[in-house]
């Protein structure tokens, strides 16, 4: 190998670590992920616990979202990079969905599984084919749930209603 062609060679090997390092950042390595915070809580509807419900934290302008399952009591630990990481620091908009019917029998316990992202889909679409829940809490623009992330552990508990009765003056 002539000199020429090996400082070539070398020059190629450096530009293409340099565009895979780089590449590897824009694609959701640590230094872009936003900061994140520890998310728990627990979900009744008419007084009592929910039951496998998806928990979304939605941040404007977070490159994704949080979400949960809710369990047995009603209780939910957010996940958005790795398990129980929790949400993006800031003001979220919540939504609280549960289908009817889940595909294929109960919910996955694991919320990086893709059939937990299908069962979150499916959730998406229980405002218009139906829910155990009033369809308000389906959608981040209508169902008036929001929550304050902030650095430390945080506890977010939602009590929801039927649709409040307007009150008389």
């Amino acid at each position: 190998m002539t000199a020429l062609s090996q400082r070539l060679s070398f020059g190629i090997i450096v530009v293409a670590e340099i565009i895979l390092a780089l590449g590897a950042f824009d694609c959701g390595g640590s230094l872009n992920r936003p900061e994140v915070a520890p998310v728990r809580g627990f979900v009744t509807y008419q007084n009592q616990p929910v039951v496998g419900a998806v928990v979304t934290f939605i941040c404007q302008g977070a490159p994704r979202f949080a979400s949960g399952k809710t369990d047995a009591e009603g209780n939910y630990t957010l996940t958005i990079y790795e398990p129980d990481d929790g949400a993006v620091v800031g003001n979220n908009s919540v939504t609280v969905t549960m289908p009817l019917a889940t595909p294929g029998g109960s919910a996955p316990d694991s919320p990086l599984s893709s059939e937990y992202f299908d069962l979150l889909e499916s959730s998406r679409k229980a405002e218009a084919a139906g829910s155990k829940l009033p369809k308000r809490y389906a959608n981040a623009d209508t169902s008036g749930l929001t929550a304050n992330v902030t650095q430390g552990t945080n506890q977010h508990d939602f009590k929801l209603e039927d649709q409040q009765r307007q009150r008389r003056r």
